[in-house]
């Protein structure tokens, strides 16, 4: 079966962590669509080479000499994990063409487009071109290209749909701005298509919905606004530049929510470097400023710096049934701090429920939790006072950067090849947790 699989020769040619591959076969269906569009046949059918290995390819008859923007596109169905270019910001395919006998041949183009998952339909493109005979491998580089709309790196973010275009739209002489200098435009035209390998992104879930736990990529749905980054690490939330600007937020988009029966509410697990006003509201989509739930603090409600806190939201006054998205702030029109590591805070366990439970969910500790010494060198002594099951490292931008399991209250644990900065040490002991600051 050429499912979409992994694809270790691309990961050994490409460098990619997490290279995928789509292939076409008789599976192919369930994974992919493949269509055809302003004048463009679609089908797949057998590898054209005479003796050909490949199996099933994706045919693209380009027909409509007349039509813009005659293009094949294969969309990657939902559910499946997308195209990511956060990372490696490289898509590889391979192309069959036959110009012999045509006067420029090694010289046409084509273009590549991608388009984001995201309801507003981001979209990348850039041209290459084919050499006109046979199979050959094509790496389209977005290096310089790729931007995040928002700078968040949630899922939204990542691509659904690859566009793969011949004379791409432009029937003048001059197609700028993606002319190749020297590259020539065929209208009509007869391409293959297989083996699309690309970094393997989060996997996008058809509903967003409650609890956010973080503990998969379907429930980190959170999207960075106003210039706040959210990422999503080691099974938490991170949100950075959480004051870059006066209303910057994290928002999570779902279902209406059905508060009429008066007993809801919300919470939020939150740690942070500093203390901090945060401020949950309600609203309907993308409508900011009119029919929406505000719950504002006046007094700081993260009081606890460098721990984990639960914060819980009461909503018991309120009957909507219409709210479908949540936002978080942290100090709302507070200007960005001169350290941006001021600016980062964590979030867990985003909750909605009946308010009455939802104390439940608060943060056990562990106590009598020591480091030392701290600043470290090479070996910090960690003490507790019960036997810690499980211990990590943190940095700022919340990758883990080491982890081990003691067993024991009091234990040592080199860090000598960590580099000099600020870094969070999570304890876990059974359901209690601690979290405390570690400088080196």
């Amino acid at each position: 079966m050429k499912n979409l699989y992994i694809l270790f020769t691309a990961l050994i040619s490409l460098g990619v962590i997490n290279a995928q591959q789509i292939t076409f076969d008789e599976d192919w269906v369930s994974t992919t669509t493949v269509i055809g569009d302003n004048g463009t046949l679609v089908t797949v059918v057998s590898d054209p080479e005479t003796n050909g290995t490949r199996g099933d390819v994706v045919k693209a008859e380009y027909l409509n000499s007349a039509a813009d923007w005659q293009n094949a596109q294969i969309i990657i169905a939902a559910g499946n994990n997308y195209i990511d270019l956060r990372t490696t910001k490289t898509v590889t395919f391979d192309v069959y063409t036959d110009h012999s006998g045509l006067t420029d041949i090694g010289n046409y183009t084509g273009l590549l487009k991608l388009e984001q998952a995201k309801s507003s339909g981001g979209t990348i493109e850039k041209a290459f071109v084919t050499s006109g005979t046979g199979w050959e491998t094509i790496t389209v580089d977005f290096s310089s290209d790729f931007k995040n709309d928002n700078g968040a790196s949630g899922a939204d973010e990542q691509f659904k749909k690859i566009v793969l275009f011949t004379n791409y739209g432009h029937l003048g002489p001059d197609p700028e701005p993606w002319k190749i200098d020297g590259g020539v435009f065929l209208k009509e035209d007869t391409r293959y298509y297989d083996n699309f390998v690309y970094d393997e992104g989060d996997t996008i879930c058809d509903t967003a919905s409650y609890p956010v736990t973080f503990t998969n990529e379907c429930d980190s749905q959170l999207k960075g606004d106003s210039s706040a980054i959210f990422t999503f690490e080691n099974g938490y939330g991170v949100v950075s530049s959480a004051n870059a600007s006066a209303w910057a937020n994290v928002y999570f988009e779902h279902d209406a929510l059905d508060l009429s029966s008066g007993t809801k509410g919300f919470s939020v697990k939150v740690r942070g470097p500093k203390q901090s006003k945060v401020f949950f509201k309600l609203q309907v989509g993308g409508n900011c400023c009119s029919d929406n739930i505000e719950k504002r603090p006046q007094e700081f409600n993260y009081t606890t710096p460098g721990q984990w806190q639960t914060i819980v939201f009461d909503l018991t006054d309120q009957v909507a049934t219409n709210k479908t998205r949540s936002i978080i702030f942290f100090d709302a029109e507070t200007a960005a701090s001169s350290d941006a590591t001021q600016d980062v805070f964590w979030i867990d366990d985003f909750i909605f429920g009946e308010f009455a439970s939802l104390s439940d969910h608060r943060v056990k500790l562990i106590k009598d939790v020591s480091l030392y010494p701290n600043p470290v060198r090479d070996v910090v002594n960690i003490s507790a006072g019960e036997s810690i099951q499980r211990v990590r490292v943190y940095d700022l931008t919340g990758r883990m950067v080491k982890q081990a399991n003691p067993n024991t209250a009091d234990f040592s644990l080199d860090v000598a090849d960590l580099s000099k900065g600020v870094y969070f040490v999570k304890l876990n002991a059974g359901d209690r947790e601690a979290t405390t600051k570690l400088i080196k």
